[in-house]
């Protein structure tokens, strides 16, 4: 769904709209994993949706439909952490990435004649540094969700926007628009400020 949608959207904009994914992560693993999440998390669930809302501007311009695939993007990134926090309770890091790895092996196979072109030397370079640093990203996740809760990780996922802006206006001369700026920053801004807020209250919940 990402590789799809990046075609469509800047990379600011996919990352501004994937910031959700962090709060998605806070809601559903206070459903799925039971991890304690205060009001305040929650209420930034909310706050986060005006985010979104300022960003796709609806009523005012036509919503992209890629927009909407970055939104199913983040909310199935969101499905991907909380199994694999719950994953975790029973196999290794390294263990999931194999198991990972082997299941999109065989899809990608069975899918993948039917899309081929032959890449080129340099192709053949940027698959392999794509191929490298996805699997490296993706066991250090992996990792971190094995070593930590899987709503407390999620501030780092900000840092995403960040990279993703620099890395888009460096090689694609792709800057976001004011509105989109200003959509993402409620969005951080909201989920940054709760898990601020619950770990300043956590300790004065211990006896």
């Amino acid at each position: 769904m990402f590789i799809v949608t990046i075609r469509y959207l800047s990379l600011a904009k996919m990352h501004a709209l994937l910031a959700t994914f962090p709060l998605m992560v806070m809601a559903i693993a206070a459903v799925f994993l039971k991890e304690p999440v205060g009001i305040r998390r929650w209420d930034a669930v909310f706050v986060g949706l005006l985010g979104v809302l300022v960003i796709l501007r609806p009523g005012l311009a036509a919503i992209q439909p890629a927009a909407l695939l970055a939104l199913v993007t983040a909310l199935m990134f969101t499905a991907y952490n909380v199994m694999t926090r719950l994953v975790s309770r029973y196999d290794d890091g390294e263990t999931s990435t194999v198991y990972m790895a082997v299941v999109g092996l065989e899809v990608m196979t069975a899918i993948g004649p039917f899309y081929w072109e032959t890449p080129t030397l340099s192709d053949w370079g940027w698959l392999l540094a794509l191929s490298i640093s996805a699997a490296i990203g993706h066991l250090l996740l992996i990792k971190a969700l094995e070593a930590a809760p899987a709503s407390s990780l999620q501030p780092f996922n900000y840092t995403l926007l960040v990279f993703a802006t620099i890395v888009g206006y460096i090689f694609f001369d792709s800057l976001p628009d004011f509105w989109t700026v200003i959509g993402a920053m409620i969005v951080v801004a909201s989920g940054l400020y709760t898990i601020y807020r619950e770990r300043r209250r956590a300790p004065t919940k211990k006896p």
